[in-house]
């Protein structure tokens, strides 16, 4: 498999009316969105990873450290004042686990999973205790198969979720359960089953919507990593297959899959979201995390435990399905995040922690490139700035190409074809470790017939010459700067069309603005957003922003009470920008 790709104002009595890949240039260590901070306390700076880190009420952190492979070294440690970014002297706790790599605060308490089971842990200060809540079954748990991980604890609908490693070496009798994503109730009890047909997927994280998504690692059944969209509603009974093929986990067995879908109809290989190239770009992606606010805000990021680095995922939804494009963010390296990516988790001022992990390396066992740079530990605090470089903030599908939007205006530059690059992959999963079935497939040119720059400088439509489903685009551009002559910080992205969106044609959401009738009771607006998705904002004129809304659906914008003048509506809707003027009597 080639891996080498890549206005005016209207008043009315009591309303207002709104009228109308490789990486060219280099990414940072650091990206501009961000300040760092080291934060690992030095009692801690001999710990085996971190499996799983969350927040206690009182702003303490709880942290479980993996211990290594097949080794009940594991560790729980207190880490005082970790929300506020200045930790205190840490007290270890717990210690004899087996290589936990998920942690949960739930109330006062927290969960702690365990290879084998969820451990609770009730207690303040440093004292505690412990007790297990629930067991996996031996049925489809074996503590000789160093590749059976439980990986992450997150809460929903009252119940842990986490996910299920399946055998290194390709077992075809491995149970149903592995693999796939399991619910238990808060109080224990019984299981319920939600995905089948994954591969290694560390973690879960909650996306748009409220969604479930997980990252899988590329292996047998798996050509490159992906990033899945896990429903739990409108479901079979254990859930969607995606595509790890065993003897239990599919009414098709080992059947190696055709790529249009229809060799198992009646059990059908739902694909990735996202599809992320493997090698260079990627590795051993990690559980994401949707980012709360900034230029960014609504999309997801992940780490990586082999690159160290960061990738960011715009997704939308298509057919009612979730896909989308993933980018490089960050890298490695000094100025930045030293070590493997294991977990990110919000603080409550916004900032993220950012956890470290590593095996192969430190005694710890496991597999070579499990790690970045032999870094097997770390703990940073990245804090959100109000910096946005220069780059592709989302694409989007369109008939016939894509739309490719810029977190800054650009040059005229970007409405050139010449300056643009497209090329397709398509994935066909076979057994073989990490293989592509056919390769002949993969990083094919596809010519840019044309391209429009929208008048703000923000969107770039690619119409191309052939647009098929199934499929992986590497969208690259060059010789583009924005509009303020700034290089990019990244210039290509990986698109995964699944389905074909509808048309966005430039300037739409604008003429959509138009129609929308925005409220003005006391002083206060409530702004109806009749969009597929929205992320905007209500600002003064002098840029302070009153208040913001996004969405995936149509929603509704509410401001508490304003003093009269003129305020100004601008963001995203519907993949257009939108800058339209409200007015308060």
């Amino acid at each position: 498999m080639n891996q080498g790709w890549l206005p005016r104002l209207v008043k009315a009595a009591g309303t207002a009316l709104l009228l109308g890949h490789g990486f060219v240039f280099g990414l940072g260590n650091l990206h501009p969105q961000f300040t760092i901070k080291h934060v690992l306390p030095t009692e801690m700076d001999q710990i085996a990873g971190i499996g799983g880190i969350d927040l206690l009420p009182n702003g303490d952190g709880a942290i479980c450290t993996w211990g290594g492979s097949q080794k009940s070294a594991g560790e729980v440690w207190i880490v005082p004042g970790l929300a506020g970014g200045s930790p205190g002297t840490p007290t270890r706790i717990a210690t004899g686990l087996r290589e936990p790599l998920g942690l949960k605060t739930v109330g006062n308490d927290f969960y702690v999973m365990e290879k084998s089971h969820i451990e609770k842990y009730t207690g303040s200060g440093t004292t505690w205790t412990h007790s297990t809540l629930w067991s996996l079954p031996t049925a489809w748990y074996s503590d000789s198969q160093w590749h059976h991980f439980s990986f992450n604890l997150v809460t929903r609908d009252n119940a842990f979720w986490f996910t299920t490693g399946t055998a290194y070496d390709y077992d075809p009798k491995d149970p149903l359960q592995r693999g796939a994503l399991i619910k238990v109730p808060l109080t224990g009890g019984g299981f319920t089953q939600f995905a089948r047909g994954l591969r290694n997927t560390n973690g879960v994280g909650m996306g748009p919507d409220d969604q479930f998504f997980v990252p899988e690692n590329q292996g047998h059944w798996k050509p490159a990593d992906a990033l899945y969209h896990i429903p739990t509603k409108n479901i079979p009974v254990t859930g969607r297959f995606f595509g790890f093929r065993t003897e239990a986990n599919n009414a098709c067995g080992t059947t190696p899959p055709a790529v249009d879908g229809t060799s198992c109809p009646n059990d059908p290989e739902y694909p990735p979201a996202v599809w992320i190239p493997y090698g260079g770009f990627s590795n051993s992606p990690t559980r994401p995390i949707l980012l709360k606010a900034g230029a960014y805000a609504g999309q997801m990021i992940s780490g990586d435990v082999f690159h160290g680095g960061t990738l960011r995922y715009f997704l939308e939804k298509v057919n009612g399905e979730y896909q989308g494009a993933v980018f490089a963010m960050m890298t490695a390296g000094a100025g930045g995040i030293n070590f493997g990516i294991n977990q990110f988790l919000y603080t409550p001022t916004g900032s993220l922690l950012v956890a470290g992990i590593g095996g192969g390396t430190c005694g710890l066992g496991g597999s070579g490139n499990w790690n970045w740079n032999g870094t097997c530990r770390g703990l940073d605090l990245l804090t959100p700035t109000e910096k946005s470089p220069f780059e592709p903030l989302a694409i989007r599908s369109i008939p016939g190409g894509f739309d490719v939007e810029f977190t800054q205006p650009a040059n005229a530059a970007a409405g050139l074809k010449a300056n643009w690059q497209v090329k397709t992959t398509v994935y066909t999963p076979v057994l073989k470790y990490g293989e592509d079935a056919e390769t002949t497939d993969n990083n094919v040119t596809v010519d840019v017939s044309s391209v429009a720059l929208s008048a703000d400088g923000k969107h770039a439509q690619l119409q191309l010459a052939s647009l098929l489903t199934k499929r992986m685009y590497a969208i690259t551009f060059n010789n583009v700067t924005s509009a303020t002559g700034e290089q990019p910080y990244t210039n290509v992205g990986y698109y995964t069309l699944n389905g074909v969106g509808p048309a966005t044609a430039i300037g739409r959401a604008a003429r959509s603005a138009a129609t929308a009738r925005a409220k003005v009771e006391f002083g206060r607006v409530s702004l109806e957003l009749p969009f597929r998705s929205f992320h905007v904002g209500l600002f003064r004129l002098d840029g302070r922003l009153v208040t913001e809304a996004s969405g995936h659906a149509p929603g509704t914008l509410r401001s508490g009470a304003l003093a009269p003048g003129v305020y100004l509506l601008s963001g995203i809707a519907d993949g257009m920008a939108v800058s339209e003027k409200v007015r308060v009597e």
